[in-house]
């Protein structure tokens, strides 16, 4: 429901000199969405009496209770906690990861980001695209806010799953970023690449694979292994 702006906002960047043509494209869009997903959106109608179904919705959490949790919800750890799941979450067992190695990929993607909003060109495909990243950044803050009020406090982030599919079309702005300043954008590129092929080959060799096999650890220690 989030990313509903941007079936009209795509076509309306890309044939803006033809906007009965633009209309027509979002309205095939729109059908084919109420066609296959209406009828669960129906379904929660007719059992909670809400559209989208979710906790906040259907427990009773108001605005009010949503305003007075993002005033209590400790946002530095929140912010941090999903950016670290967003990197790693080990096939979600939650086992650990070196905190350093995350925290400097994460510092590659921040510098990356800055180049790139330095910038930023404004076609229509990056309009989308950011326009679709910001979208789902604030689908997060309102997870995260449910969340944290379900839970009494408990949970401070969303579930890790919600967050990677932010970090796809991140990773591919940051790397055009990357791209638009050659000298130093190729070896922070080439920085990124090899942490993130460090980052793979950890996960299974020293973490996953003994995992399954019934290591008990949740850091990996050599003569362990």
């Amino acid at each position: 429901m989030f990313f509903l702006p941007v079936l009209f906002l795509g076509p309306l960047l890309y044939f803006r000199r033809n906007a009965r043509f633009a209309a027509e494209l979002a309205a095939v869009a729109l059908g084919i969405l109420f066609v296959f997903a209406g009828p669960w959106y129906v379904r929660n109608v007719v059992l909670y009496r809400s559209l989208s179904a979710t906790t906040d919705s259907t427990t009773g959490i108001g605005a009010r209770v949503l305003l007075d949790s993002a005033i209590k919800l400790p946002w530095r750890q929140s912010i941090a906690g999903m950016a670290h799941s967003a990197l790693w979450t080990g096939n979600n067992s939650f086992t650990t990861f070196s905190a350093l190695t995350l925290n400097v990929m994460l510092a590659l993607f921040i510098v990356a980001g800055i180049l790139y909003v330095q910038r930023f060109r404004g076609s229509p495909a990056e309009i989308v695209t950011v326009s679709a990243v910001a979208l789902y950044a604030a689908a997060l803050v309102g997870i995260s806010l449910a969340f944290f009020s379900s839970s009494q406090g408990a949970m401070i982030t969303p579930a890790p799953w919600y967050i990677p599919l932010l970090f796809a079309p991140a990773m591919a702005l940051c790397f055009l970023g990357l791209m638009r300043w050659p000298r130093i954008g190729r070896w922070i590129a080439v920085a990124s690449v090899l942490l993130c092929c460090y980052i793979a080959v950890a996960t299974w060799i020293v973490k996953l694979v003994p995992l399954y096999g019934g290591y008990p650890y949740a850091r990996a220690h050599a003569r362990q292994l």
